[in-house]
């Protein structure tokens, strides 16, 4: 995914600046278990989700990546 991201010209990284790793992900872990899934975090500025157009470019390319990665 973060390849993907990448690709299409976003500054993408892994586990930066916080990760699932250190516990922050522990009530999406929870649930995914219950669920028999698995948990995925996705760090994304706020100041970019708070513009329209930004938004509406980026959410159907990582629909797109999700999809291609096997996620439903």
């Amino acid at each position: 995914m973060t390849a993907a991201l990448k690709e299409l010209g976003y500054d993408a990284r892994l586990n930066e600046p916080w990760s699932g790793k250190e516990g922050f992900m522990y009530s999406a872990d929870w649930h995914a278990r219950d669920h028999h899934s698995k948990a995925l975090m996705i760090e994304v500025r706020q100041d970019l989700l708070v513009q329209p157009e930004w938004r509406a470019r980026f959410v159907p390319q990582l629909v797109s990546i999700l999809a291609n990665l096997g996620f439903k």
